[in-house]
């Protein structure tokens, strides 16, 4: 069975434990941070075939 979505992705905390997950059907994530606290974060995003891993730092 093929997968639906699009692309999805998450993003973990430095301890490696995720804090946010979400998938889409589109070529567009859109994401509320509100519930996330400020600081360093790594965000996974993978889509189709692909996968890469960046740093964030969320500062509200």
């Amino acid at each position: 069975q093929p997968n639906k979505d699009f692309a999805s992705f998450i993003i973990y905390n430095l301890n490696g434990v995720a804090v946010m997950e979400k998938s889409s059907s589109s070529n567009l994530i859109e994401f509320d941070i509100s519930s996330v606290p400020n600081g360093i974060y790594f965000m996974r995003l993978t889509g189709k075939n692909k996968s890469f891993v960046t740093r964030i730092v969320i500062n509200k």
